[in-house]
């Protein structure tokens, strides 16, 4: 390998690292919205089975969201 592809490849990679957004954590009220609680948690409405749903979800969709997520995966 050359230096030039070397380099080229390092351009590359960092690219593709800027452009992944899967990387960022969503925060629980993020999560929250996703789910169409918004107005509930707005008002401190957000009940109990609301609150399960959202773990739930962080369970499956966001793997990186917990320790219990990462085993399941």
């Amino acid at each position: 390998m050359t230096y030039t592809r070397h380099r080229d490849t390092r351009e590359t990679l960092s690219i593709i690292d800027r452009l992944d957004l899967d990387s960022e954590k969503l925060t629980k009220e993020d999560i929250i919205k996703k789910c169409g609680y918004g107005e509930a948690l707005e008002n401190g409405q957000l009940s109990f089975w609301q609150n399960v749903n959202t773990h739930v979800w962080a369970l499956f969709e966001e793997p990186n969201s917990s320790l219990a997520a990462k085993v399941g995966v």
